[in-house]
């Protein structure tokens, strides 16, 4: 520590913005590789605030002030002698000379002051004012018996923008300066490795940003201008290790957390507040509000150990681990399965389907008290989720307008990372087969079943999704029973299959901006036409158009048959009564994306959403029973 700081007089110096503290060898036949040390020493209003040492073996610099300003900084050389002495002087007088300045102690102990530092009548040097000179030797033998004069430098007319007279030409000055993780790192807009001839003082903002020093020719030049954090500089193996300059601005503070370690009795406490929030879909963000174990106190303020969001983050994903061994993604769902959902009845499992096959994976959740009441809907409508799962893995939900409960009800979610025609077949084979293994009864589909209470299903407009769902057809139409012996997937999907109404208006205004609107018009007109005249008249407009997009736009749906008449009342085989009574939009599924999203979060672990699903799906099945058992909704 500076013992001498305190014989500085408090108030002198309040701007540590204008000084730099060039570090020069004062003998020049010095040894660089002998054990020396660079202390940066900071005084704010004369009070000491903070030293760090330059290790021989390291030679870096770390910059650690407790508080934001500087009264004074120096760079300090300091030799092998372990006993310390500081002695403070003011500069001399301009009547002394402007080259080399000494102090009053004998030739054998002084210290010596570089020409740079020294106060000029021409300049606006921020050195007129005070000059720390330090030696920390109390040993003759640690500094020469006489140090050699610096060469006199001519006088030479400057402007009044310079800010110390001009020294001896430096050959090159090495700015190369690393970051942490060894990255050349941008100081000033300067390019970092070069070499510069430097001659002169170059102002930034009343602010030096080179500062020559005529006694070393070389030196390694470290500007801490744009650093945020503390940073080490000067590899060791570098010839220049030991001539440095460091330039000093915007210090800043490091503020350590109260503890560094959490004791047992935080841990146990965190833990406590982990399973009352519960670990599923738990972030450290919840985690830190959560008051209700810290008696209404925040997690930090309760126990500081805790302050850094870190080491939250750590216990929590240490808190899953112990539930969930193999993490939150696909492998965690296959372990679940494995070890907790296959030693349930087939009636209480939450996950029912988990596979691979062909590329695909593929994951079905059914609630076994929900499900039961998808035999009452009119329509079941399948509905991609939002951002709900990250990675590949999308999800789809199956819901449904409850007439029992006057309320929309989702039955089921469907997870897959692929889109093609053979994955959506097999999403919908699980489907119906999952309804079947859990409900005890087939679900029953119009026009295929008499008896069928469901009438048409709405999906997106996605074509592969509507192959799908026309093979999987192949395999549920009995013609023995519906009298429909088409083995046509395709003309198949006429008979039961609704296209949201909304997403298909979208995708026309999607369509380039510079169509006119009549004919935007004209292309939606589609959706109400009555009649085979009407239908003609449109179908003609279309081909008679030449604009790019709406060819294209027209050509996709002659490629897909099934689209028009999954839109349009007479094109369609679904009868009349039936198309009447059912939506032509799937808003029952779209509004519930947002409230489902608000309770689950988004962008979370495969298994993360199964779970925190199977935990709103729990709370709706209480809901759905109370309201069966009280008769009040």
């Amino acid at each position: 520590m500076f013992d001498a700081a305190a014989d500085i007089p408090k108030g002198e110096i309040k701007d540590y913005r204008s000084f730099a503290f060039p570090f020069a060898l004062a003998d020049p036949t010095y040894d660089p590789f002998s054990l020396w040390k660079m202390r940066l020493v900071g005084l704010h209003h004369g009070v000491p605030s903070y030293i760090s040492s330059m290790f021989p073996s390291l030679f870096g610099i770390l910059i650690k002030p407790r508080r934001p300003k500087f009264g004074h900084i120096a760079l300090v050389s300091r030799a092998s002698s372990r006993a310390a002495s500081s002695v403070s002087s003011r500069a001399p007088s301009r009547a002394h000379s402007p080259l080399s300045l000494m102090d009053s102690r004998p030739s054998s102990r002084a210290s010596f002051i570089p020409s740079c530092c020294a106060p000029s009548s021409r300049s606006s040097s921020p050195f007129d004012r005070e000059v720390i000179v330090i030696d920390d030797s109390d040993d003759e033998n640690d500094f020469p018996a006489t140090l050699q004069a610096p060469p006199v430098v001519p006088k030479r007319e400057e402007s009044s923008t310079s800010l110390l007279p001009i020294p001896l030409k430096v050959p090159s000055f090495n700015t190369g300066v690393k970051g942490r993780k060894g990255k050349q790192k941008a100081a000033s807009g300067i390019e970092l490795t070069r070499e510069e001839t430097v001659d002169k003082i170059v102002e930034v903002s009343t602010i030096p940003s080179i500062w020559p020093v005529s006694r070393v020719p070389t030196a390694y030049l470290v500007d801490l201008s744009e650093a945020h954090e503390c940073l080490k500089f000067l590899d060791k193996e570098s010839p220049l290790h030991h001539k440095t300059i460091a330039l000093l601005r915007h210090p800043h503070n490091h503020p350590a957390h109260p503890k560094t370690k959490p004791s047992a009795n935080d841990r146990h406490t965190l833990g406590k507040a982990v399973q009352a929030a519960g670990v599923v879909g738990l972030t450290v963000q919840k985690l830190l509000n959560a008051s209700l174990v810290y008696d209404d106190e925040r997690v930090a303020a309760s126990s500081p150990a805790f302050m850094d969001s870190r080491k939250v983050r750590d216990f929590i994903v240490e808190q899953k681990k112990k539930d969930h061994l193999y993490g939150m993604g696909w492998e965690g769902v296959l372990y679940h399965v494995n070890t907790k959902e296959v030693s349930l009845l087939k009636t209480d499992r939450y996950i029912h389907t988990a596979m691979s096959k062909n590329g695909f994976r593929l994951v079905g959740t059914m609630h076994p008290q929900i499900s039961m009441f998808i035999h009452y809907i009119l329509s079941m409508h399948v509905d991609y989720t939002f951002k709900h799962v990250d990675g590949n893995m999308d999800e789809w939900e199956v819901a449904g307008m409850s007439d029992r409960f006057k309320q929309r009800i989702t039955f089921a979610s469907l997870f897959c990372d692929a889109k093609t025609q053979e994955a959506f077949t097999q999403v919908f084979t699980e489907l119906f087969d999952t309804i079947t293994q859990v409900t005890g009864e087939r679900l029953k589909l119009a026009p295929f079943s008499l008896e069928a209470k469901c009438h048409i299903i709405m999906v997106e407009g996605e074509v592969p999704q509507a192959q799908g769902w026309g093979h999987f057809l192949m395999t549920y139409n009995d013609p023995e029973v519906s009298g429909i012996h088409s083995r046509n997937p395709l003309e198949l999907l006429s008979y039961c299959l609704k296209t949201c109404g909304l997403h298909f208006e979208r995708h026309i205004d999607e369509l380039s901006r510079d169509i006119p609107k009549t004919a935007i018009l004209r292309l939606k007109s589609i959706m109400g036409l009555t009649t085979q005249p009407e239908i003609d008249d449109w179908h003609d407009f279309c081909a008679s158009q030449e604009h790019a997009d709406i060819k294209n736009w027209y050509a996709h749906k002659c490629a897909n048959p099934w689209i028009l008449p999954s839109v349009n009342k007479f094109l369609s085989k679904i009868p009349n009564d039936n198309w009447d009574i059912t939506p032509n939009h799937s808003n029952i599924v779209e509004t519930a994306h947002t409230g489902h999203n608000a309770e689950t979060s988004i962008g979370v672990g495969l298994l993360t959403a199964i779970l925190e699903s199977q935990k709103r799906d729990n709370a709706k099945a209480a809901n759905l029973l109370q309201i069966e058992h009280d008769g009040f909704m």
